[in-house]
């Protein structure tokens, strides 16, 4: 007897294809449908798409069923969480994703949610980092779709740090509507059509079960419970032999599973069985951008101020980073960071992001009210855990100062300054600049040779800019097939600034872009648009790390725009991703040219990255940037600069041999108007000295209003060992450090405690004390995340 175990979901895209108050309204009714026909035990239970924001949704309008959602969820009959939204897995930072499971759990636990699937139904690819966090939060267990095709449905998903769950591939995904009386595309389903259905949805799980039982999700997208379903399973019964239909939850099918199961590692990025969408990494870079500033600056700015100056603070100030997250983790949802919605959705993101903005500001203003009068000068805070010498910039007027050495989590007086030593001062002769690590050599032509004064390595045609067609959509990047890249004229070169602390250069480049495609989309408009780009290159006293921002007025349609940085032919790439560096072997021009069949996705030469990229000869910097792109043997690693497309979906495109959504226009996501993007340069020597550089990229040494702040709570001395965050713990009781080894070796670091904290106790990521530590024994197994709790008594 095969045992079909099924179970009652909804996927619950927040916003997508309607705005989020659109799609609340058609939640009020679905779930008003949940929690009757638990009432009247028309249903055994039902799952709720592993997320809890949908509780604050639906509360928002029905108050009045708090208590009915308790009972339900106490009598594990209604399930939510660990997430707060189902968020895209590349395009947000590791920490954000520890909060989107800290602020998940704390609310599914009030609701007396006590077990938890990591449930992923529909995640463009997944992290290798997901094991780890899942472990972390005390969860055993993870259900996926996308990204993998293995031979077997069920297997242990092992992290880098070696930690696994126990994981379920849905072979046939999460949408089925088999059961409901209509498919939205193909009209009514009569028992013929379910039956038919049912019976190629089992021929093809069977295959990969291993085991006798299999899991049936019944539900799709923003739909509510299907009506009569006794009755429709009691006559697939009929007409099955040998099958059984057992109403279940993922917990619980999950539980049933052997642990006899193969072993699979890594992040999970393959198209051979379903879409991987990646041109979604590229799509509305405005809103990747803003991401990246705004989750960085809490995690790493904002959360450390918070707790350094924690003595000082009402504890209405120390609760506003839980709420600023909060809202942040809002514009988390894939169909939203992903920017593949219409384009209403994403104004409504901007609008959270420029609430997240002033909330963050109001925070900053909190933090310097407390702080006494006397306190109030100009200090420099170093936010890394290594200590810092160079040159930090003073947006107020634009100015530069050179700090000798700033130690690790510590603020020092802006007058503690000098300026740089004569051997790392920046000096320009002509058209060579110098800063005692590189020298910089501009061509009559605008071309940029960089000499690394360390290895003696030398870097030609530094860099150069990329256009081409696009015929795709929001999903997917869609080459056309005899588009021949276009490049910037060089115009001219000018030195902007030049003292002792920096030089900053500009480049002026010129392209007559094609308006649009042309109508039949073979080729692009034979009408042009005159535009000029100006690119900044900073370069610093005695800094390897080259900052580049570049600007233009985008006023065409259908086209992707590249930076590429000329290299060796690549055979490898390591990109930055939740909690280290993930290695990948870039696709080659045959696999890229390959043909692909109906419902196949075509393989990508972009790839996600968090904030750098290396092929181990140099080294790539993006702020809200996280597309690269390479193949096997080009001489060139490029980062995508800006992505415009007209549409959310398209039909047979080349390169996707079927729709990804609906078909609706989205002009908004051409990203007509002005663009300014910043990226960075340096040549690579470890990738310990990557993750220091990607820091000072990211402005982690920056001017604050106030200071001293009190001395941090410890110090600990290892290259390998980076902070994700310092932050007060949601207990308000301590001060939780989360640190990683970004090694694959054992790291054994030196640690202090600062006088005043008395305790260190090992937490795992819900914060919940496991163990003390002491500084003899804290030691980081390879790719290890440790989260430590920090007490003063």
């Amino acid at each position: 007897m095969l045992k079909v175990y099924f179970y009652l979901h909804t996927h619950w895209d927040r916003e997508w294809h309607k705005t989020f108050r659109e799609f609340q309204s058609e939640l009020i009714k679905t779930f008003d449908g949940v929690l009757d026909a638990l009432a009247e035990d028309t249903i055994h239970s039902f799952y709720f798409d592993g997320q809890t924001i949908v509780l604050r949704d639906y509360l928002d309008r029905r108050p009045e069923r708090k208590k009915d959602i308790i009972d339900f969820c106490r009598s594990q009959r209604l399930f939510f969480g660990p997430w707060t939204v189902l968020a895209d897995e590349f395009l947000v930072s590791g920490e954000s994703l520890v909060r989107n499971l800290l602020y998940g759990i704390e609310t599914a636990r009030q609701f007396h949610v006590k077990d938890f699937v990591g449930y992923l139904p529909d995640s463009f690819g997944h992290s290798r980092w997901i094991p780890t966090l899942l472990k972390g939060v005390g969860i055993n267990s993870s259900i996926v779709w996308r990204g993998i095709d293995p031979p077997l449905s069920a297997f242990w998903w092992e992290g880098p740090d070696g930690s696994t769950v126990k994981t379920y591939h849905l072979t046939e995904g999460y949408y089925h509507v088999f059961f409901h009386d209509s498919h939205p595309l193909e009209g009514p389903i009569t028992p013929q059509k379910r039956l038919r259905a049912f019976q190629t949805w089992l021929s093809s799980v069977k295959k990969r079960s291993g085991v006798p039982k299999l899991l049936l999700p019944i539900g799709a997208d923003h739909h509510p419970l299907p009506n009569r379903l006794k009755s429709k399973l009691r006559f697939l019964c009929s007409h099955l032999k040998n099958i059984k239909f057992v109403p279940s939850t993922p917990i619980d099918f999950l539980d049933r599973l052997p642990d006899d199961l193969p072993k699979l590692t890594g992040e999970f990025r393959d198209t051979g069985r379903i879409f991987l969408l990646p041109g979604v990494y590229s799509s509305r870079l405005y809103l990747k951008k803003e991401n990246a500033e705004h989750q960085w600056t809490l995690a790493r700015i904002l959360d450390p101020l918070l707790a350094l100056s924690s003595a000082n603070q009402p504890s209405s100030t120390l609760s506003s980073s839980k709420m600023l997250w909060n809202l942040l983790l809002e514009n988390h949802p894939h169909d939203s960071i992903c920017g593949c919605s219409i384009d209403a959705v994403h104004r409504d993101m901007l609008k959270r992001y420029r609430a997240l903005r002033r909330g963050i500001t109001a925070s900053f203003r909190k933090i310097f009210s407390s702080v006494p009068k006397g306190q109030k000068n100009a200090f420099v805070f170093n936010a890394t855990l290594h200590p810092f010498r160079g040159v930090v910039h003073d947006p107020t007027d634009d100015a530069f100062h050179f700090f000798p050495s700033i130690p690790p989590l510590t603020t020092v007086p802006l007058s503690h300054s000098t300026r740089p030593p004569k051997g790392i001062a920046v000096r320009a002769e002509n058209n060579v600049i110098k800063n005692g690590r590189l020298v910089i050599t501009i061509s009559k032509k605008g071309r940029v040779t960089v000499r690394d004064l360390k290895t003696n390595n030398s870097f030609r045609n530094l860099f150069f800019f990329q256009d081409e067609a696009d015929k795709g959509d929001e999903y997917n990047f869609c080459p056309l097939e005899k588009d021949r890249p276009l490049s910037p004229k060089f115009l001219d070169w000018s030195l902007e600034i030049l003292t002792p602390e920096i030089a900053r250069i500009k480049f002026f480049h010129f392209l007559s872009v094609p308006t649009a495609l042309h109508p039949d989309e073979k080729t692009r408009s034979p009408y042009t648009i005159p535009t000029r780009f100006s690119t900044t290159m900073e370069i610093r006293a005695g800094d390897p790390l080259l900052r580049f921002r570049t600007q233009w007025i985008n006023e065409a349609c259908d086209h992707r725009f590249q930076v590429r940085f000329s290299t060796k032919r690549i055979s490898r790439i390591f990109a930055e991703d939740h909690f280290g560096v993930v290695e990948r072997t870039p696709p080659s021009l045959h696999e890229l040219r390959r043909p692909v069949s109906l419902r196949h996705e075509a393989p990508s030469s972009t790839a996600p990255m968090q904030r750098f990229v290396t092929d181990r000869h140099i080294v790539l910097f993006g702020l809200g940037l996280p597309e690269y792109d390479a193949h096997l043997s080009q001489p060139s690693l490029g980062i995508t600069l800006l992505r415009s497309t007209g549409w959310l979906s398209r039909g047979n495109i080349p390169n996707r041999r079927n729709e990804a959504g609906p078909f609706i226009r989205t002009g908004e996501s051409q990203c007509i108007g002005k663009i300014s993007v910043e990226y960075g340069w340096s040549p690579f020597e470890t990738f310990e000295e990557c993750f220091l550089r990607a820091d000072l990229f990211m402005n982690s040494v920056r001017l604050i209003p106030f200071g001293p702040l009190p001395q941090a709570p410890f110090s600990l001395s290892n290259p390998a060992i980076q902070l994700s965050t310092l932050k007060i713990s949601e207990d308000k009781k301590a001060i939780i450090v989360r640190l990683y080894n970004t090694s694959k070796r054992t790291v054994r670091p030196r640690f202090r405690l600062c006088p005043s904290f008395r305790h260190v106790y090992l937490s795992n990521l819900l914060e919940e004390p496991l163990s003390i530590v002491t500084s003899s024994s804290l030691t980081f197994q390879p790719n290890e995340i440790k989260t430590l709790r920090i007490v003063a008594d």
